[in-house]
């Protein structure tokens, strides 16, 4: 079960991750993950950036761009266990 306190341990050893990636993660939904992204929105310690990817090919053929949300942790990062 995720909580809180894990997604932010999480955020901070990573320093950034996306949904889809956190979703794998932690085997939760996005929409719950989401709600609980937006408590350190709110508090100011995650913010959001949007990222594009496209296709990697160099051919004239026009691939679609897709975008999605960066979640930064915005604090100092967690420090290393040995």
């Amino acid at each position: 079960m995720i909580t809180l306190s894990k997604l932010k341990s999480y955020l901070r050893e990573r320093g950034y991750a996306t949904l889809k990636e956190m979703s794998l993660c932690f085997q939760a939904e996005p929409e719950q993950l989401q709600c609980m992204l937006q408590h350190f929105i709110n508090k100011g310690q995650v913010q959001t950036r949007n990222i594009s990817t496209g296709c990697a090919r160099k051919c004239s053929q026009n691939c679609p761009i897709k975008s999605s949300l960066l979640y930064e942790w915005k604090g100092k990062p967690a420090p290393l266990m040995h």
